[in-house]
Protein backbone atom coordinates (compact mmCIF):
# COMPACT_ATOMS: atom_id res chain seq x y z
CA UNK A 1 0.00 0.00 0.00
CA UNK A 2 1.20 3.34 -0.90
CA UNK A 3 1.49 6.74 0.80
CA UNK A 4 -2.16 8.50 0.41
CA UNK A 5 0.04 11.80 1.06
CA UNK A 6 2.38 11.10 -1.68
CA UNK A 7 2.61 13.39 -4.51
CA UNK A 8 0.44 12.09 -7.49
CA UNK A 9 -1.52 9.37 -5.02
CA UNK A 10 -5.31 8.92 -6.02
CA UNK A 11 -7.35 9.69 -2.95
CA UNK A 12 -10.68 8.37 -2.98
CA UNK A 13 -13.40 10.78 -3.17
CA UNK A 14 -15.94 9.21 -0.64
CA UNK A 15 -19.57 10.26 -1.71
CA UNK A 16 -23.16 8.79 -0.71
CA UNK A 17 -24.56 6.76 -2.97
CA UNK A 18 -21.21 5.54 -4.69
CA UNK A 19 -20.43 2.39 -5.06
CA UNK A 20 -16.89 1.36 -4.45
CA UNK A 21 -14.82 -2.16 -5.12
CA UNK A 22 -12.06 -3.13 -2.58
CA UNK A 23 -9.49 -3.12 -5.61
CA UNK A 24 -10.82 -0.80 -7.58
CA UNK A 25 -11.62 2.19 -6.16
CA UNK A 26 -15.36 3.99 -7.48
CA UNK A 27 -16.91 1.73 -10.03
CA UNK A 28 -19.99 1.41 -12.10
CA UNK A 29 -21.37 -1.82 -10.78
CA UNK A 30 -22.96 -4.62 -12.35
CA UNK A 31 -26.45 -5.22 -11.78
CA UNK A 32 -26.96 -9.10 -10.01
CA UNK A 33 -27.98 -10.51 -6.75
CA UNK A 34 -25.89 -7.97 -5.65
CA UNK A 35 -24.11 -5.22 -7.14
CA UNK A 36 -20.53 -6.10 -8.67
CA UNK A 37 -17.46 -4.63 -9.63
CA UNK A 38 -17.23 -5.19 -13.40
CA UNK A 39 -13.67 -5.50 -13.75
CA UNK A 40 -13.09 -8.28 -10.59
CA UNK A 41 -16.35 -9.20 -9.87
CA UNK A 42 -16.32 -8.51 -6.37
CA UNK A 43 -19.35 -7.27 -4.25
CA UNK A 44 -19.38 -3.54 -4.31
CA UNK A 45 -19.60 -1.33 -0.62
CA UNK A 46 -22.06 1.93 -1.21
CA UNK A 47 -20.85 4.85 0.14
CA UNK A 48 -23.54 6.30 2.61
CA UNK A 49 -23.84 9.20 5.29
CA UNK A 50 -24.60 7.68 8.62
CA UNK A 51 -24.93 10.69 11.08
CA UNK A 52 -22.56 12.98 10.62
CA UNK A 53 -20.33 10.31 9.51
CA UNK A 54 -19.72 9.16 5.46
CA UNK A 55 -19.17 5.26 5.57
CA UNK A 56 -19.25 2.13 3.17
CA UNK A 57 -22.47 -0.28 4.27
CA UNK A 58 -22.54 -3.65 2.16
CA UNK A 59 -25.66 -4.37 -0.12
CA UNK A 60 -28.03 -7.21 0.64
CA UNK A 61 -30.48 -8.57 -1.37
CA UNK A 62 -33.59 -6.88 -1.56
CA UNK A 63 -35.78 -10.26 -0.70
CA UNK A 64 -35.08 -13.70 -0.40
CA UNK A 65 -35.74 -16.47 -2.93
CA UNK A 66 -37.56 -18.59 -1.64
CA UNK A 67 -41.55 -18.84 -2.48
CA UNK A 68 -43.30 -15.50 -0.63
CA UNK A 69 -39.92 -13.78 -1.59
CA UNK A 70 -39.47 -11.57 1.61
CA UNK A 71 -37.49 -8.85 2.00
CA UNK A 72 -34.12 -8.91 3.77
CA UNK A 73 -34.43 -6.01 5.93
CA UNK A 74 -32.28 -5.89 9.68
CA UNK A 75 -33.66 -8.20 11.60
CA UNK A 76 -34.76 -10.60 9.22
CA UNK A 77 -31.70 -11.70 7.03
CA UNK A 78 -28.45 -13.52 8.71
CA UNK A 79 -25.17 -12.95 7.09
CA UNK A 80 -22.57 -15.34 6.84
CA UNK A 81 -19.30 -16.31 4.76
CA UNK A 82 -18.65 -19.40 3.79
CA UNK A 83 -15.17 -20.56 2.62
CA UNK A 84 -14.55 -22.14 -0.81
CA UNK A 85 -11.80 -21.88 -3.06
CA UNK A 86 -14.32 -20.81 -6.21
CA UNK A 87 -14.54 -17.52 -4.44
CA UNK A 88 -11.81 -14.61 -5.53
CA UNK A 89 -10.91 -13.80 -2.09
CA UNK A 90 -11.44 -17.78 -0.64
CA UNK A 91 -15.22 -16.78 0.62
CA UNK A 92 -18.89 -16.32 -0.45
CA UNK A 93 -21.21 -14.01 1.76
CA UNK A 94 -24.28 -15.79 2.61
CA UNK A 95 -27.71 -14.06 3.33
CA UNK A 96 -30.32 -16.82 5.08
CA UNK A 97 -33.72 -15.46 5.13
CA UNK A 98 -34.74 -15.24 8.94
CA UNK A 99 -38.47 -16.59 7.74
CA UNK A 100 -38.06 -18.86 5.41
CA UNK A 101 -34.12 -20.04 6.07
CA UNK A 102 -33.59 -19.49 2.22
CA UNK A 103 -29.91 -19.28 1.93
CA UNK A 104 -28.45 -17.01 -1.28
CA UNK A 105 -24.45 -16.34 -1.43
CA UNK A 106 -22.12 -14.09 -3.75
CA UNK A 107 -20.79 -14.65 -6.02
CA UNK A 108 -22.25 -17.53 -7.23
CA UNK A 109 -20.63 -21.16 -6.44
CA UNK A 110 -18.61 -22.51 -9.50
CA UNK A 111 -17.73 -25.85 -8.88
CA UNK A 112 -15.89 -26.00 -11.82
CA UNK A 113 -13.28 -23.57 -10.25
CA UNK A 114 -13.07 -25.24 -6.41
CA UNK A 115 -9.16 -26.70 -5.90
CA UNK A 116 -9.38 -30.89 -5.00
CA UNK A 117 -9.13 -31.05 -1.01
CA UNK A 118 -6.30 -33.23 0.25
CA UNK A 119 -6.57 -32.61 4.12
CA UNK A 120 -7.86 -34.89 6.90
CA UNK A 121 -10.63 -37.27 5.49
CA UNK A 122 -9.72 -36.89 2.10
CA UNK A 123 -10.69 -39.58 -0.30
CA UNK A 124 -8.59 -40.94 -2.51
CA UNK A 125 -9.36 -41.86 -6.16
CA UNK A 126 -8.60 -45.93 -4.75
CA UNK A 127 -11.04 -45.42 -1.79
CA UNK A 128 -13.98 -44.15 -3.83
CA UNK A 129 -13.62 -46.65 -6.49
CA UNK A 130 -11.03 -45.34 -8.78
CA UNK A 131 -7.63 -46.87 -9.47
CA UNK A 132 -5.22 -48.88 -10.81
CA UNK A 133 -8.07 -50.57 -12.62
CA UNK A 134 -7.40 -54.39 -11.48
CA UNK A 135 -9.59 -56.66 -9.61
CA UNK A 136 -8.99 -57.93 -6.31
Amino acid sequence: MGDDNAPGARRWQWRAGAHYCPEHAVVRPVAGLVPSCPRCGRAVHVGARVGKELTTVEPVPATCAGLDRHRLEPGAVLLGTRACSCAPDGMHRTWTCAVCGDVQQWPPHDADAVAPYFGPGAQSSRSMGGGSGQSG
